[in-house]
């Protein structure tokens, strides 16, 4: 029974340690993540920048194309439609920052959360050498009481022992002075 015990606190503490070792190898991934999210951010910047120029040339193109008058009407077209597409990418690249800043957002509550779990593995898993430390007393305990509970037996054995010894002895002590008692009344 105490070795199925001390089996079982081995398994809790094994189980904790790889519920730690999970949520350790899912930090190192949301970092990872956190990380991309940064590279993603960059890249969506230099995208917001090349919109901003693109709109900045498409003005320039517009121009040109009024100074240019009637041959510049096809250049004209081209300007606005240019303008309206990196004015599109400026928006996109807008809901794109929300999005990312909403992801590391999250990124950060779940970095949070696993780190809240590790804390209370650390301590369970502190309780579980703890209690298997106890455990481990207990047993050894029971097994010195065990140990004098025999010993005290032998002893009560050879106690009850000399005790018959003693009573036989007072027996026959208790015929010899009747056969003495006897005798002398004879006489």
């Amino acid at each position: 029974m105490a070795a199925d015990g001390h089996e079982h606190l081995d398994s809790l503490t094994g189980q904790i340690n790889l519920i730690y070792q999970s949520t350790s190898e899912m930090e190192h991934s949301v970092h990872e993540l956190s990380n991309s999210s940064k590279q993603i951010q960059k890249i969506v910047n230099s995208v917001k920048e090349i919109a901003d120029q693109t709109k900045i040339l498409s003005l320039n193109a517009t121009i040109e194309a009024a100074r240019a008058g009637e041959h510049g009407r096809g250049l004209s077209v081209v300007a606005q439609e240019v303008s309206r597409l990196a004015e599109d990418t400026k928006n996109t690249v807008i809901q794109i920052v929300e999005l990312t800043n909403k992801s590391g957002s999250l990124t950060q509550q779940v970095v949070n959360e696993i780190r809240k779990v590790q804390e209370l593995t650390k301590s369970g898993k502190h309780q579980s050498v703890e209690t298997s430390l106890l455990f481990f007393d207990i047993v050894e305990t029971m097994r010195s009481s065990t140990q004098e509970i025999v010993i005290v037996e032998e002893e009560i054995r050879t106690l009850i022992q000399t005790i018959e010894g003693i009573g036989s002895a007072t027996a026959q002590t208790a015929e010899s002075a009747e056969f003495f008692k006897s005798a002398t009344e004879n006489l």
